[in-house]
């Protein structure tokens, strides 16, 4: 059974193609199973692009290019037989159940904002 690694990391942006490479490629090099993203200045237009750039299974949730933004990356290595998704664009928040032979995996991924 393959060990699970869960990290966290606020990435101030993934606009930028080298700052994407560089951090999907260390995140790679430590082998984590999943990854929690935040501050991603995701879109659903880039949405595609990132997956792509990732190699995996993406899970983004986001509308600002500026800022907010939360994904959810997941190691190539972790099939998956069943994907419970509940997503929220407001790029706060998004949710997901995954289930493989041996594990179900239930991750939140949530950014507070300060109340205006």
């Amino acid at each position: 059974m393959m060990e699970t690694n869960i990290c966290t990391l606020n990435v101030r942006g993934l606009g930028a193609k080298l700052k994407r490479t560089q951090i999907f490629q260390w995140l790679k090099d430590n082998d984590y199973s999943i990854c929690l993203l935040q501050e991603t200045h995701s879109t659903i237009a880039n949405n595609k692009e990132w997956e792509t750039d990732w190699g995996a299974e993406t899970f983004f949730s986001g509308n600002s290019s500026n800022s907010e933004g939360v994904a959810i990356l997941l190691n190539a290595k972790i099939i998956i037989l069943n994907i419970e998704l509940h997503r929220n664009y407001s790029g706060k928040n998004t949710s997901n159940s995954y289930r493989n032979k041996q594990q179900r995996y239930n991750v939140s991924k949530y950014i507070w904002s300060k109340c205006r």
